[in-house]
């Protein structure tokens, strides 16, 4: 249900372009409560002036101006002023009404109305006992007074005004209620807007990050048999895989950049085309030097700025030459295995980033011959560190090791389903924790 357009004028009275959400909620809070008690206030005058009941009018007009008050400071001063004159004020006034009326009127009923909504101007619930502070205070004293104190002047219609109090709290309790129900389906509609134009971006950036990958006929034409189990955590992914011909060679990697999601695809974006000038522009085709002007061009870009990135990647690389079966391999942080002679073999990565490093060195290039029907594993670290099983533990890489090596004998297609089944089966219910990236190639 959408605010009256006037009612909607006068919550957002005072509200001005450039306040933050939490400073626009708190003074739409305070203008709908300084709003109400005039109204309220004014319809006590009304009764009271046919009733010719004429100091109790002056009375009620002088707490109207109570709640007017504030609601212009709110305006004028802000909050930091405007909050504690409504808090401290209307309690004070109701009290010096409770008194004055008798308790048979039931004026008390008004401390109910006062204590909770300013309660909301505060983060924590210590804190929002300052607020309710004056209004117990004054609530406890006006039980005080009442004993005390004589009313005023007694009232023939003293049950009638009892059952307006009673009615007159119940309809500001329902009035507050619709008003954050009002601004509540608001917002959950801007969210949802925003949530929509959001998702909207990111799977038009997942197009073109996907556009920047091998295609599949790219791999059809230079393997027989290989797959690629790639399952990015959030839309788009921080893990990329990349593949180029140079000089009768297959170059191919797969690529772990810092973080995941959006900021992760920003990272891959500035590592795929640091790589592609490494191979393309400077017609390099050894892993190791490779990486190493790879390495220079991700720095150079990161130090464009003033801050300190740390950015970068971790990455497994091979070259394949089809004919001679040779391969040569350079990893940063991540390792190379293979399979041959149903045994699985490892090849280290030099400890250090595609990015900024203590002690950078130059990447170290590794020559391995294989054979037919021998197998090649590159990957990232996310299926290795996915949380599950009955104890909620990483999968670890022994494990990884130990799934590829038992199933190496079966077609590539099959290992991609019995990874794919395998790791879901580990996660269960649990969230992805990571961009899962793994490739194999059988010789």
């Amino acid at each position: 249900m959408k605010v009256p357009h006037f009612l909607q004028k006068i919550i957002n009275f005072g509200i001005k372009p450039g306040f933050s959400s939490d400073v626009i909620e708190k003074m739409q809070l305070l203008n709908v409560i300084s709003f109400l008690g005039v109204p309220i206030c004014f319809s006590y005058v009304i009764l009271f002036v046919i009733t010719s009941h004429y100091f109790h009018t002056v009375v009620f007009l002088l707490v109207a101006l109570g709640f007017i008050i504030p609601l212009l400071l709110n305006a004028w001063k802000g909050l930091k002023i405007a909050i504690p004159v409504l808090t401290i004020s209307a309690p004070v006034f109701w009290a010096f009404i409770t008194i004055i009326m008798g308790k048979e009127t039931g004026f008390y009923f008004g401390f109910m109305v006062m204590c909770i909504p300013p309660m909301l101007f505060y983060p924590s619930l210590k804190k929002s006992l300052i607020s309710v502070g004056p209004c117990l205070i004054m609530f406890f004293l006006s039980i005080i007074g009442l004993r005390i104190f004589p009313p005023v002047e007694t009232f023939s219609f003293a049950m009638t005004l009892f059952v307006i109090n009673l009615f007159t709290v119940l309809i500001t309790i329902l009035f507050i209620v619709y008003f954050f129900k009002s601004q509540l389906n608001e917002s959950r509609a801007k969210v949802k807007e925003k949530n929509r134009e959001i998702v909207d971006s990111i799977n038009y950036a997942k197009r073109i990050q996907n556009a920047m990958l091998p295609s599949e006929v790219f791999f059809q034409r230079n393997f027989n048999q290989y797959f690629i189990h790639y399952t990015p955590k959030d839309i788009v992914a921080g893990d990329f895989y990349w593949m180029e011909e140079m000089d009768d060679k297959i170059l191919l990697a797969a690529a772990d950049c810092t973080g995941h999601g959006v900021p992760g695809a920003l990272v891959s974006l500035v590592c795929y085309n640091a790589l592609n000038k490494a191979v393309l522009e400077n017609k390099l085709s050894d892993p190791g030097q490779i990486l190493d002007l790879t390495r220079k061009f991700v720095v150079e870009h990161f130090s464009k700025t003033d801050e300190k990135v740390k950015d970068g990647m971790d990455i497994s690389l091979v070259s394949i030459d089809k004919e001679t079966k040779k391969i040569a391999w350079a990893g940063a942080n991540n390792p190379l295995w293979y399979i041959q002679n149903n045994e699985l073999k490892a090849i280290l990565s030099n400890k250090q980033p595609i990015g900024i490093a203590e002690k950078a060195i130059p990447f170290t290039s590794h020559q391995i011959q294989l054979s037919v029907n021998d197998c090649i594993y590159l990957f990232t670290d996310g299926y290795a560190d996915q949380f599950g099983g009955n104890k909620g533990k990483k999968f670890m890489y022994k494990q990884l090791k130990e799934l590829l090596l038992a199933n190496s004998h079966i077609s590539m297609v099959e290992q991609k389903k019995v990874l794919k089944d395998t790791i879901e089966n580990w996660k269960g219910s649990l969230e992805q924790v990571d961009d899962i990236l793994v490739i194999g190639i059988r010789i």
